[in-house]
């Protein structure tokens, strides 16, 4: 059942460990790969080109990949029907207008079901949510103040332990809905998206 999964998944072991730096880092990119993969048996309204179909759940890690191979033991495990697919994508400023995104980029964006936005870029936050604020996309981050700039989720690390954000109006703007199981063991539940209008 999936509840047990999601009290197993808040229940992993400290991300540092007695190893070198490097470990201790590729260890919590590992375990906030499978807080990522659990998130998605809560979440619904991802659209699909063909809901009947067995189409990929495609994430897209933006900017730099913090993960590595955290992912990889996860690629071949279904989720319901479908699998996780990751793709990797730079993003670039609008040359007419630096405060935008590319628009390949946008396209690319816009074809996934979760976007991860990398702290790498956080000069490019506010234009990389506004490019996709109302489309049934989760947004993910993992840095100081991405949850009240408007990531649907937010992760973090505190006393060696991963945990997670969430901010409920961006999650209603993108008409994503996160079910009470996972509310509930959320750290904090915010109500603010700065890419909102009026």
């Amino acid at each position: 059942m999936a509840w047990p999964l999601l009290v197993y998944m808040l229940c992993l072991g400290p991300v540092v460990t007695r190893g070198a730096q490097e470990t201790g880092k590729q260890r919590e990119y590992a375990i906030k790969a499978v807080f990522i993969y659990n998130f998605i048996k809560f979440v619904d309204g991802f659209r699909f080109e063909d809901q009947q179909s067995k189409a990929p759940i495609v994430l897209a890690i933006v900017g730099e990949d913090p993960f590595g191979s955290g992912f990889d033991p996860l690629l071949e495990k279904p989720i319901g029907e479908r699998y996780l697919k990751i793709k990797r994508l730079a993003i670039h400023p609008d040359p007419n207008n630096p405060q935008s995104i590319d628009a390949n980029d946008l396209k690319g964006l816009r074809a996934c079901n979760i976007v991860f936005v990398s702290s790498s870029e956080r000069p490019r936050l506010a234009g990389i949510l506004e490019a996709v604020r109302t489309e049934p996309i989760l947004t993910i981050g993992d840095h100081a103040g991405f949850l009240e700039a408007g990531v649907i989720i937010n992760l973090g690390v505190e006393g060696n332990k991963v945990f997670f954000e969430i901010n409920l109006d961006a999650a209603a703007r993108a008409n994503i809905n996160l079910r009470s199981q996972l509310l509930r063991l959320a750290k904090r539940l915010v109500k603010e998206d700065k890419t909102g209008r009026g």
